[in-house]
């Protein structure tokens, strides 16, 4: 959902993410996107992020509705989640297991962070001093520091 309430965004497995006007419930066009899963926006609502089947991330601009070109990441991405300040995606990666930081603006991928988890959920704190991991095996949840 976009920081102002008005529109959501939903990922179809066909190939497709749809804003939806939360307000009149009327869908917008689709726009195309390989397999779309897990989606995150940015603060300023002015980008979409969408994991797809290619083992990518790829940007969306919201105000044009244009995907940009996708961010190369892990074998199995499953979960994404934005800092509060919007300079830093985090992309959860069930295959290696770790936490991958991805900068915004440059859009260059960090080191990974190890987690060790079988990761289905990525939350950040409001400060943006912590994120949080919930593991789908054993229904765990790991803190990690971002500071």
């Amino acid at each position: 959902m976009t920081p102002d309430g008005r529109t959501v965004y939903v990922a179809a497995r066909a190939g497709t993410v749809t804003p939806v006007d939360v307000a009149t419930g009327q869908p917008g066009r689709p726009i195309s996107v390989p397999e779309p899963s897990a989606l995150a926006v940015t603060p300023d609502g002015r980008t979409l992020f969408a994991i797809t089947s290619r083992n990518t991330v790829t940007p969306i601009s919201i105000p044009g509705g244009k995907p940009g070109p996708p961010i190369k990441v892990g074998p199995i991405p499953t979960a994404l989640a934005v800092t509060p300040d919007g300079r830093t995606l985090y992309v959860a990666d069930n295959n290696d297991q770790n936490v991958l930081p991805i900068d915004i603006a440059t859009r260059i991928p960090g080191r990974p962070i190890p987690v060790g988890r079988y990761l289905m959920a990525l939350a950040v704190t409001p400060d943006g001093r912590t994120l949080y991991t919930a593991d789908g095996d054993d229904n765990t949840v790991a803190v990690l520091s971002l500071r």
